[in-house]
């Protein structure tokens, strides 16, 4: 039951904390209706997803090795990022709702 959930779980965690970086950019934000971030703000906004990313990457690693699980992170960010910048482009306004907690 875990192995049909791990992946799944791990591309959302992925789409996450990449919809995290793309909203800590002055561009996005504008798009959603919000106003721009302070350089400090933007570091605080930042960090944690690059630590789901990190995390990620190493959960991958230790879930199914080195080779593969680096090559797995890769497929699935890549896929993420897929997501994230046609959700983006397509309707901005969907993640308006979501990202007030973060402004």
């Amino acid at each position: 039951m875990i192995d049909v959930l791990f992946l799944p779980m791990v591309a959302l965690a992925l789409f996450i904390g990449l919809l995290l970086l793309a909203l800590s950019q002055d561009t996005q934000r504008r798009r959603i209706g919000h106003v721009s971030l302070s350089p400090r703000e933007k570091a605080q906004r930042r960090m944690p997803a690059a630590g789901i990313l990190a995390g990620c990457l190493l959960l991958l690693i230790w879930y199914e090795g080195g080779g593969f699980g680096t090559l797995l992170w890769i497929g699935l960010i890549s896929a993420a990022a897929l997501a994230v910048s046609l959700l983006l482009a397509w309707r901005p306004s969907f993640f308006s709702i979501g990202s007030r907690s973060f402004s």
